[in-house]
């Protein structure tokens, strides 16, 4: 995040707080050490967590349960001339949200997320004020709603162009190249699963 990607955002403590690093002076890269205790965003006024972070072009796309919003970086130069830097957030919905933690997905013409009531395409130009949501799962949606929002997984398949969501054994799989759907089943549990070199790999505590 900021200007030149030199900032490291966090979240994930089960509330509706993002901190952000602060890079030394000149840095160029990215950095994780320095966490000063301002840098910090709460999201809303409530306390519903942030449920994924998501960069898309120059914006950092942030969700909580029920809503979603961007930040994006700028700068305020006081009276005395010194320039400070500041992550405004801006509110995008308050109609839907990523009910899954690490839920959401960057791909080609929007972000994928799921949500209590369907899986969406969040999508737009380059008003991103003006993003709509598309509900994606209609074709899927008896299956869906049989998924334990507590237990799915999602990954993006990029070598074939695959959203997967994986409840246990029972994985639905959306190709955002050609817009259909199927489904897919796995032989054990999936407790987690990642995509490498296109390479799907899962894992359970067995």
């Amino acid at each position: 995040g900021g200007e030149s990607n030199t900032r490291v955002f966090v979240y994930g403590d089960g509330s509706n707080t993002i901190y952000y690093s602060e890079p030394e002076d000149g840095a160029t890269k990215s950095s994780a050490e320095y966490f000063p205790e301002l840098n910090r965003l709460d999201i809303d006024i409530d306390s519903i967590p942030v449920t994924a972070l998501v960069p898309y072009y120059s914006r950092l796309f942030i969700f909580k349960e029920d809503s979603v919003y961007y930040t994006t970086y700028s700068t305020l130069t006081g009276d005395d001339g010194t320039v400070i830097i500041s992550f405004p957030t801006n509110n995008v919905t308050k109609s839907v949200g990523c009910s899954v933690y690490n839920g959401a997905l960057s791909v080609p013409n929007g972000i994928i997320f799921p949500s209590n009531d369907g899986i969406y395409l969040a999508k737009g130009g380059y008003v991103y004020e003006q993003m709509s949501e598309n509900l994606l799962s209609k074709r899927v949606d008896g299956t869906y709603k049989t998924f334990d929002q507590n237990n799915i997984i999602t990954l993006n398949n990029q070598t074939l162009g695959e959203a997967w969501f994986i409840d246990g054994n029972d994985v639905i799989i959306y190709n955002y190249r050609n817009d259909t759907w199927y489904k897919y089943d796995i032989l054990e549990n999936a407790l987690y699963a990642s995509y490498h070199d296109g390479v799907i790999y899962f894992g359970n505590d067995g």
